[in-house]
Parts: structure tokens; C-alpha cells; sequence
């Protein structure tokens, strides 16, 4: 694991710190993609070390779901979903790596994060690994149908729509839930999303949608992050 953050993360640590200490130490997140809530997550320690700090986790994946569930058992109020989030509602086909191959270390532990409803967009089909680990992963990769609810519909429904903190990571399906999200209805004052799959076109789409919303928007070589201007008013710039 490296030792420094990267800035948007460090970014993302920031603004939740200082809506934190503003709320009465009370904060709410909305996380799609939660996978088991631990491995390679950004915000586990935080949640895990603040009182005052739950939300809503979502994750598809049954098998994670359930370790997600047992993570985050120690905090009062949070809510679990097995369901993904994306632009409409129904059933979807969602590509993974066999759970059991990386828990027995066929595949790299990394694998256990790069569950999607995309094509052609992410580790599964080969895209920003090597030849070696996708040949391994592709022998390992299984599908199964989901739920799928449109996020709008999720927002509403699970009463979200006064949560402080929105975070995303969906193995390049962060652009069509952040397209099809109605920032009218659900501001979050901090959205972090997975942005390293995005096309610039739509990395471009989403800095212009959120700017019009209002948000200070940053990015780094992974991810992506707005914040509304009251917390920026209180963060010093990340170097």
C-alpha cells in the first residue's frame, strides 16, 4: 500500500474532517460501490474512529456484501443494500472475479475490486493491467444478474437526499450514475468518484456538471472530487 495519499484523497479526508467538526461531529455518507467496506477503501478508518460518522453502504456483490455488513456492524445507524446503482432500474448482468480465486490467491487481492456493468472498460477486459494478471483474471471471471435501481429512485427511497458526503466506485459506471444524478434534488456537500476509467470527454462533462452546480472540482490520476464552496472556504490547498 503506498504510504502517501494521493491528493484526492488526502483532498477527500480534508472536507470530511471539517464538515466533522462543523456538525457536531455528525456526518452521513452515501457510498455505491462499498465493496466489503475495508479492503483499499479511503474512508474505512475514518467511519471506524469517528462516532457520529454512518450512511448508507451499497454494494451488488453478495459475497462482500455480507463481509460488508460484518465491517461496519459497529456503527450505529448505518444501512446495507445489496442492489448496484446506475441509470435505471431492473436486472443487469455484472462481470466479476470468482470471490473464490482471490481468497485463494489465484488472482491478485486487487481483484476483488473491479466488479462491473461495463464493457471493455476496466481490469476485467484488460484495460491499465498487465498481460499476465488479465490472463489470470480472465479465466476467473464469472457473471451473474443483479438488481439494479436507477439512483435517483435509490436517493429518494433510502432518504438520502440530506446525506453530506457522496462516494463512488464502480469500475467505470461513476460516469452514468453521476450523469443521471439530480444535483436539484441531492447536493451533497462532497463527491468523490472513481474517475480513472472516464473518457476525457466525460471526465469534462462531469467537471462542467458539477461546476454549474456549484461545486470546486479537482482531480488526480484515479479519482475525482467537488466540494461545495462553504468547505473549500475552510480548506488550505493540497500541494
Amino acid at each position: 500500500m503506498p504510504t502517501e495519499l494521493r491528493p484526492s484523497t488526502a483532498r477527500l479526508l480534508q472536507c470530511i474532517e471539517r464538515l466533522y467538526e462543523s456538525r457536531n461531529q455528525s456526518v452521513r455518507v452515501l457510498q455505491v460501490g462499498a465493496c466489503d467496506g475495508k479492503r483499499f477503501d479511503p474512508l474505512f478508518r475514518f467511519i471506524s474512529t469517528h462516532k457520529g460518522v454512518s450512511g448508507v453502504f451499497v454494494e451488488p456483490i453478495v459475497e462482500y456484501f455480507d463481509l460488508l455488513v460484518k465491517n461496519y456492524q459497529h456503527i450505529p445507524g448505518a444501512r446495507f443494500f445489496n442492489v448496484a446503482i446506475s441509470d435505471h432500474n431492473g436486472i443487469s448482468n455484472i462481470r466479476l472475479v470468482d470471490p473464490e480465486a482471490i481468497l485463494n490467491k489465484t488472482v491478485p487481492e486487487w481483484a476483488v475490486g473491479i466488479s462491473t456493468l461495463e464493457r471493455n472498460r476496466n481490469a476485467i477486459d484488460g484495460i491499465l493491467i498487465s498481460e499476465d494478471n488479465f490472463l489470470k483474471i480472465q479465466e476467473k471471471t464469472i457473471e451473474r444478474s443483479v438488481s439494479v435501481v436507477e439512483v435517483n429512485k435509490f436517493v429518494r427511497e433510502s432518504h438520502c437526499e440530506d446525506y453530506d458526503v457522496y462516494l463512488s466506485d464502480c469500475e467505470g459506471h461513476d460516469y452514468t450514475i453521476l450523469s443521471a444524478m439530480d444535483l436539484d434534488k441531492f447536493h451533497p456537500e462532497v463527491i468523490f468518484a472513481e474517475s480513472m476509467l472516464m473518457s476525457n470527454k466525460e471526465l469534462s462533462e462531469i467537471q462542467s456538471k458539477l461546476q454549474y452546480y456549484g461545486y470546486e472540482f479537482e482531480y488526480d490520476d484515479a479519482d475525482l472530487i467537488a466540494y461545495t464552496k462553504a468547505v473549500a472556504s475552510h480548506e488550505a490547498v493540497v500541494e
